[in-house]
């Protein structure tokens, strides 16, 4: 009869530890979910603001080559007839294709504040994500802390049981 109080006793503890456990790698898990969690977010945020930057350099950059051309056609129609004519026009045609690259990068800039925008839109997902996962942290926090106090009884009436003398 002692024989076997003593074997339950063991294996219960065993089981109480290997509930730990199991709650321990959950808890791992779970950590590593939310590091994960958060480094989503910081890239999400990071593209953001790299694509606001980029947005407002290429606005700046267009801006700028609308200026050259504008002032080049002033210059072209005023060098018309004279020996600057050629070297004006060729000046105007540069300043075009900068105005109209700089266009090109804008439209890219654009679509890349548009896919940040997206990943931003995604980031109150992540947030609830992580609600969830710190939730379910304080839940395992609890149940750990009940498994180690039982883990703990077990071992005391385990080692009570093996000091007692047998009859």
């Amino acid at each position: 009869m002692l024989g076997q109080k003593q074997a339950n006793l063991e294996r219960m503890l065993a089981n109480a530890q290997a509930e730990i456990e199991r709650i321990e790698g959950l808890r791992r898990d779970l950590l590593s979910t939310l590091t994960e969690n958060g480094t989503q977010q910081i890239a999400i945020l990071a593209q953001t603001g790299q694509a606001n930057d980029a947005l407002d350099q290429a606005q700046s950059t267009l801006q700028d080559a609308r200026k050259r051309v504008q002032k080049r056609r002033a210059r072209a129609a005023i060098a018309v007839g004279t020996d600057q004519e050629a070297d004006q026009a060729s000046k105007l045609a540069q300043a075009i294709a900068d105005r109209d690259a700089a266009l090109a990068a804008l439209q890219v800039a654009r679509q890349s504040k548009q896919d940040a925008d997206a990943q931003l839109a995604g980031l109150q997902s992540l947030n609830d994500d992580e609600a969830s996962i710190r939730d379910q942290l304080s839940d395992l926090a609890g149940e750990r802390e009940e498994d180690i106090v039982a883990r703990d009884e077990i071992a005391q009436k385990l080692a009570s049981v093996i000091a007692a003398p047998t009859k």
